[in-house]
């Protein structure tokens, strides 16, 4: 069972990484920043999804989804308006949360993992 919701996990957030390119427009530090936070917070989300409850398994795997969506509209907001100042802010808060996250204790995780203020 946690074999088959680890992949189904890694699958979501290969296919959102994949469908959301970061812009040739981003310098190499808002690039680095945006791809080392992704690659924290997916498997922050990862780990999140198999620590939850069984009853909140399904609730909680489409609020990780929710949460990339969220990050790419925010990051192609900032890229509409040229801002690469407020990319990183983004980046940054998103991969502080993803630390939170993965320090925890395995027992821990799900209730570690809320969304940063931004």
């Amino acid at each position: 069972m946690a074999k088959n919701i680890l992949l189904v996990s890694l699958l979501l957030y290969i296919t959102i990484a994949e469908a959301a390119p970061i812009a040739v427009e981003w310098s190499a530090t808002a690039s680095k920043s945006i791809n080392d936070m992704k690659l924290k917070l997916g498997k922050a989300l990862d780990e999140v999804v198999l620590t939850a409850p069984p009853p909140k398994r399904k609730e909680v795997e489409k609020s990780t989804t929710g949460h990339f969506i969220t990050i790419d509209d925010l990051l192609a907001m900032a890229l509409t308006k040229g801002d690469e100042k407020k990319a990183i802010s983004i980046a940054s808060s998103y991969e502080k949360a993803a630390d939170i996250a993965n320090a925890a204790p395995l027992a821990q995780k799900f209730d570690a993992m809320e969304p940063p203020s931004l």
